[in-house]
C-alpha cells in the first residue's frame, strides 16, 4: 500500500513527475513486470463480474487481511529480503495491482466454491480466512527474516502496539459521534463504515506518532498530506498539540463525509457501493498496517542489503519443498 511512512528506498522503475501531487517513490517499473500484472488482474475481475459476486456487509471486514497482505510486502520491498527477480512487483504503486490480482483470482475461486454450496452462501468467511493465513505467512516470513539480522537490528512493537490502541479508540469516538450526529448513516454504513473509519483514523493516528512522536528515521512522502502537517506547524498549536493533528483530524473527517456521502447509494446499490467504500478503507488501513509493520522493523529496513540473507531464505524455501 501506498505509505504515509515510510523509509527512502531505490529501485528501477519510471517515475512519474508529478512531484506535488503524488508520494516520491512512486513510480511503474518496467512493463515486463506490471503489464502481464494488470492483464491477470483484468481477466480475473472479468471472470468474478461474470460469476456476480455477492457482496455484504462482511465483505469488507474480510478484505482487511488481504489490505496487509499488501502493506507487508511493500514493507519487505524496502528491506534486504526480496530477490531483485520479483521486488519490482512490490513497489508503490505496482504493490497495489499485484495484491489486486491476487485477492481477485481468490475471490473468484471463492465465489465458485461459495455457488457449489448451499443457496445464499456466502463466501465472505473463505475471503478473510485465505487473506489471514497469507497474512500470518507473511509476517512469519518477517519475524524469520528479522531474526536472520538480528544481532543488527531490535523489533520494538510497544510503539506499534499504542498506535494501534489510539487509533482503535479514535475511531470507537468518532463512529460514537456519527451516531449521535447521523443515526442513519451509521446504520446504512454498518461495519463496512467502521472499517472505513477505523482505516483513516489509525492512518493518522500511526503517522502523527513518527511525525511528533517518539518513532524517528521516518519521512512523510505523500506531498498533500506532509502540506496538512506543514500547515498544522505553523499553527499556534503546535507546541501543545504537535504539528499532525490537522492530519488526523482531516482524515476522520473525510471519512465520515465520504460515509455520509454514499449513505444512498448504500441503499439503492449496496454491492457497488461497499466495493468502493471497501477501496476507500483500503487507501486508509494499508498505510497504517505499512506503518505499524514498519515501526516495528525499521532497523531491518534500514540495514544494507545482505547476499545471504537472499541465500537463507532460497535455502530455506528448498528445504521445505523437500519435506
Amino acid at each position: 500500500m501506498t505509505p504515509s511512512v515510510a523509509v527512502d528506498s531505490s529501485a528501477r522503475r519510471w517515475v512519474l513527475q508529478l512531484p506535488d501531487v503524488l508520494p516520491a517513490d512512486f513510480g511503474l517499473p518496467e512493463p515486463v513486470y506490471w503489464v502481464p500484472t494488470l492483464l491477470v488482474f483484468l481477466a480475473a475481475a472479468v471472470a468474478l463480474y461474470a460469476l456476480g459476486p455477492t457482496v455484504t456487509d462482511w465483505t469488507a471486514p474480510a478484505l482487511v487481511p488481504w489490505i496487509g497482505v499488501g502493506a507487508v510486502l511493500h514493507v519487505l520491498y524496502q528491506g534486504p529480503s526480496l530477490s531483485p527477480a520479483v521486488r519490482p512487483l512490490f513497489g508503490n504503486p505496482t504493490v497495489y495491482l499485484t495484491t489486486g490480482a491476487t485477492l481477485v483470482l481468490v475471490w473468484t475461486v471463492s465465489e465458485l466454491v461459495a455457488d457449489a454450496r448451499s443457496p445464499g452462501a456466502s463466501n465472505d468467511r473463505q475471503l478473510g480466512v485465505v487473506g489471514g493465513g497469507v497474512l500470518l505467512v507473511l509476517l512469519g516470513w518477517s519475524a524469520y527474516l528479522v531474526g536472520v539480522t538480528r544481532q543488527a537490528v531490535q523489533v520494538r512493537p510497544f510503539w506499534p502496539a499504542v498506535a494501534l490502541v489510539v487509533g482503535v479508540a479514535l475511531a470507537g469516538l468518532c463512529w460514537a459521534v456519527m451516531s449521535l450526529l447521523v443515526p442513519r448513516t451509521v446504520v446504512v454504513a454498518g461495519r463496512t463504515g467502521a472499517v472505513v473509519l477505523a482505516g483513516h483514523a489509525l492512518d493518522g493516528v500511526s503517522t502523527a506518532l513518527a511525525v511528533d512522536g517518539p518513532v524517528d528515521g521516518f519521512t512523510e512522502r505523500t506531498p498533500l498530506s506532509r502540506l496538512l502537517i506543514d500547515v498544522g506547524a505553523s499553527l499556534p498549536t503546535a507546541d501543545l498539540v504537535g504539528t499532525a493533528w490537522l492530519f488526523v483530524l482531516v482524515k476522520v473527517v473525510l471519512a465520515g463525509v465520504v460515509l455520509v456521502a454514499f449513505r444512498e447509494t448504500v441503499e439503492d446499490r449496496p454491492d457497488a457501493a461497499r466495493v468502493v467504500l471497501a477501496l476507500v478503507a483500503a487507501v486508509g488501513l494499508g498505510p497504517a498496517v505499512h506503518n505499524l509493520v514498519l515501526f516495528a522493523v525499521g532497523g531491518w529496513v534500514r540495514a544494507a542489503p545482505d547476499p545471504t540473507l537472499l541465500r537463507a531464505g532460497v535455502d530455506t524455501a528448498a528445504a521445505l519443498a523437500g519435506l
